[in-house]
């Protein structure tokens, strides 16, 4: 979603697709944070 968001052609599907980016970014580094610590 972040690289999509660079095709946007309104300034509101960019800030959108980038918002969803970060979301997934976040929620994924979040989901293998626990994954390494619940294998320890």
């Amino acid at each position: 979603m972040v690289i999509s968001a660079f095709w946007a052609v309104k300034w509101s599907a960019f800030l959108v697709n980038m918002l969803g980016g970060v979301v997934y970014v976040v929620a994924g580094f979040m989901i293998t944070e626990m994954l390494v610590e619940s294998l320890a």
